[in-house]
């Protein structure tokens, strides 16, 4: 062990704090949580895009089916979370998307540390890289609200740790089970597939055929956890997406057939105006300095493999996220900022060391600068992302289900209208009596059966395509509700 003398306390810092993964581990987790913490929805929120809170709250807590492609895992993992003795059901899931993006952050920290171990300023580096991904506001913003892409992000970076951790060596499906896993919270997790190709454990860039298969089989078995979709739907839950029960169903639920437009969907010129789109959403994640030292690091001689593996994380979900014609495809691209945090962090890295071999002290300095650089960037980001006075989603619950007529039809249009309403009336057993009707999936038989189901003495007429007038024309003595997303209400 090598001791300072007492003489040179000047040294303490840099041995005991700079080169400290401990201590600089401690720091990126105190400062996520806290901001987090500060940030963080206290109950069904529909803030920064989390309309789905109600319908994965819900389904994780009765035992559901949500909407495509399932997330079997994710319903797992938050029914878990919801058994905690902290605060409400929706605190409690929201509380599972914080804890994830957190580990996330730290993963993404200690595999850098893990490449840069022999650079001077490999550890501290590391620290700002998993700290600019975590303080992204997309990420901070999905990181505070019930949503699947926290748990996505550490699962991703879980199999990308798996690709180069040695102990791994031999037990190349466990590598596959990995992105098995991802895959069966975030089907989009797929697209890494490729990358089971790649070689971490020797000089040679790609691995053999036979290990390729082994991480497939690796991956299949991750995926199995779709099957518990079907044993869920057999209950007959209230949220019971697709119904899928039959393999038809079963497909038409996790290959996302009700979203077959979306990929590819838009046009070549909404493309270009995506891609513009694109660059303006990393200037905001990672500020003008973060992006020119992050190009500057995909720039700088990265190792092969992990050049090649940053590359296809970001181009491919980049790819997608432009490509996916839906209003809130850029939480796609949250993977594709694990890659550009990884390419900012080795740019870091390589600049302080070229600067620290001239002026070590200025070098020094440097780095106290980006901290305060990196906190100064934190009240911008808090009006972005704050979700823990946003009461939209329960104000509109609670007052919806008191004032509601007794037995009414409702007739609710909309993902944050809907999702509402079964949160409310199936998580929080509030108002059995009314009968929740999306306008939307009307048009499917799978969800006339589980409207059946849920509320017996509903009467559903035979005629397809069956319309609201038809329902109402079959239940004559039921008051009628017309909610149209989160502003209007109309009873009559």
């Amino acid at each position: 062990m090598t001791f300072i003398r007492p003489g040179n306390w000047s040294a303490i810092p840099w041995a005991y704090f700079m080169r400290s993964p401990k201590i600089f581990s401690l720091l990126l987790a105190a400062l996520l949580s806290l901001c987090y913490a500060l940030t963080i929805a206290p109950a069904l929120s529909w803030a920064n895009g989390g309309a789905d809170g109600g319908d994965l709250i819900t389904a994780a807590f009765t035992g559901g089916v949500p909407h495509p492609t399932g997330y079997p895992l994710y319903l797992l993992v938050a029914h878990l979370f919801q058994d905690f003795p902290l605060g409400g059901l929706a605190f409690r899931t929201n509380l599972l998307s914080a804890l994830c993006t957190v580990l996330a952050a730290l993963l993404l920290q200690s595999w850098l540390i893990r490449q840069l171990e022999n650079q001077k300023f490999g550890v501290f580096s590391a620290f700002i890289g998993g700290a600019a991904f975590g303080l992204a506001p997309l990420v901070w913003g999905q990181a505070v609200i019930t949503e699947v892409y926290g748990l996505q992000s550490l699962l991703i970076l879980a199999f990308l740790f798996g690709l180069d951790w040695t102990a791994l060596n031999g037990k190349d499906w466990v590598r596959g089970l990995l992105l098995g896993l991802a895959a069966s919270n975030h089907l989009t997790s797929l697209i890494l597939i490729p990358l089971l190709a790649l070689d971490f454990s020797s000089k040679a860039l790609f691995t053999l055929p036979m290990v390729f298969f082994k991480r497939m089989a690796g991956v299949l078995i991750g995926l199995s956890f779709y099957l518990i979709l079907p044993l869920r739907a057999l209950t007959q839950p209230p949220v019971n997406w697709g119904n899928p029960i039959t393999l038809q169903a079963f497909w038409w639920l996790v290959s996302g057939r009700l979203y077959a437009s979306y990929p590819f969907g838009v046009s070549f010129a909404d493309v270009l105006l995506r891609l513009r789109g694109v660059a303006g959403l990393l200037l905001a994640q990672f500020a003008l300095l973060g992006v020119v030292v992050g190009i500057y690091g995909l720039l700088s001689g990265l190792p092969r493999r992990i050049l090649l593996a940053s590359l296809w994380l970001f181009s491919s979900f980049c790819l997608f996220a432009v490509s996916y014609a839906s209003y809130d495809s850029q939480v796609y691209l949250i993977p594709a900022f694990i890659a550009f945090s990884i390419w900012l962090t080795y740019g870091l890295s390589d600049g302080l060391q070229a600067l620290s071999a001239r002026f070590p002290r200025l070098a020094q300095l440097t780095c106290a600068l980006i901290i305060l650089l990196l906190l100064a960037r934190l009240p911008g980001i808090f009006p972005q992302v704050d979700a823990s006075h946003d009461l939209r989603a329960e104000n509109f619950g609670v007052g919806f289900v008191s004032n509601a007529p007794e037995n009414a039809l409702v007739f609710a249009q909309g993902d944050e209208a809907v999702f509402a309403l079964w949160y409310f009336q199936f998580s929080m057993s509030q108002r059995s009596d009314i009968v929740i009707i999306s306008e939307e999936l009307i048009q499917y038989d799978w969800y006339l059966t589980n409207l059946a189901h849920t509320y017996p003495q509903l009467m559903i007429p035979f005629s397809r395509p069956l319309t609201a007038s038809d329902l109402l024309a079959a239940n004559p003595a039921r008051p009628a509700c017309f909610v149209k997303q989160s502003a209007t209400t109309f009873c009559q």
